[in-house]
């Protein structure tokens, strides 16, 4: 029987710790400070109390907030073997270096498996063993094979996709436009304004993924498009309330506050500044989202200037 553990018992870390169990993995739990959980106490799975200890399962699903995973892996380094196999389950690129998830573990964790599970999921639905649909994107086919069969089951079906940068992009980007959505809803602005902004939005988004040697066509599956949606139109999605929130305090501090709680989307639409300079990807819906976030710059003169750009062909 396969061991299991999930690093971050938040809503998702506890979601897949769920998910695991009834795919009948031997499941624990670790968190840094740790809290009781009714939820994992009801289903009788244990938190260990140390690193090391969840170190010691094959498998060690990551599911804390991305700007805490370098702090982590630095951690893991003592206790992780070429047999222990990672599952990122976070989404979002690391501001200070401007990383993706991947490119961090191979600089701080050489040699280790490392897969990435992006796709449209709800923590509490997944919870709940509402059916759902994910993408394990990997380097290494074996392992991806064996944590695929160790964490689906009847309601929770893994995809496997050998384009791990391309999954990670659709996971990550997605939530700056989740959150330009929620300033579109509030704004009410018209589903015409929301449908132009998701395609665009995915327009910068493919090319930002070419330039990083992704494959387009990931991005028109769970991890890309299926994340994009749901995100984006949800109404359980945090990056997409935030949005709103935004739009109805005027301050993305107020916001990310009456929220508290992760809003990936924002930090995200910061990292991606670096990431697309770096690449030279012209990225105008992203900007302007960094630009409401950090600059204060108000949405309805954000949409008008990207309403009143030089007209272009589209593709």
């Amino acid at each position: 029987m396969t061991t299991l553990s999930v690093i971050g018992t938040g809503a998702w870390g506890t979601a897949l710790a769920l998910t695991a169990q009834r795919a009948g993995s031997t499941v624990s739990a670790y968190n840094k400070h740790p809290s009781p959980s009714d939820i994992l106490e009801k289903h009788h799975i244990p938190l260990v109390h140390t690193l090391e200890d969840a170190a010691k399962s094959s498998i060690l699903v990551i599911a804390i907030p991305t700007q805490n995973i370098p702090e982590l892996l630095i951690d893991l380094k003592s206790f992780v073997t070429h047999n222990t196999i990672l599952v990122m389950a976070s989404k979002g690129i690391h501001i200070e270096s401007g990383k993706f998830i991947t490119e961090m573990t191979n600089t701080l964790l050489p040699g280790i498996p490392v897969t990435v599970l992006s796709g449209p999921n709800f923590a509490h639905e997944v919870s709940q063993n509402l059916p759902a649909a994910t993408t394990l994107g990997y380097t290494n086919k074996t392992a991806a094979e064996f944590v695929s069969t160790s964490m689906s089951h009847s309601k929770f079906r893994i995809y496997l996709n050998d384009d791990v940068m391309g999954v990670q992009i659709g996971g990550s980007l997605k939530n700056v436009l989740a959150v330009a959505c929620g300033f579109v809803k509030e704004l009410q602005l018209g589903e015409n304004a929301m449908a132009a902004l998701l395609t665009r939005g995915m327009a910068e988004i493919k090319n930002l993924a070419l330039k990083k040697g992704a494959k387009a066509e990931t991005l028109w599956g769970l991890s890309g498009m299926g994340d994009l949606v749901l995100t984006c139109m949800g109404s359980q999605s945090r990056n997409l309330q935030f949005g709103q929130q935004v739009v109805r305090l005027k301050s993305a501090e107020k916001a990310l506050e009456a929220l508290g709680t992760t809003v990936e989307g924002y930090h995200t639409a910061k990292a991606l500044l670096k990431v697309a300079a770096d690449l030279q990807v012209n990225m105008p819906i992203c900007h302007a989202v960094y630009k409401i976030l950090y600059e204060n710059l108000n949405p309805l003169q954000a949409i008008e200037l990207l309403m009143t750009r030089p007209l272009k062909h589209e593709g």
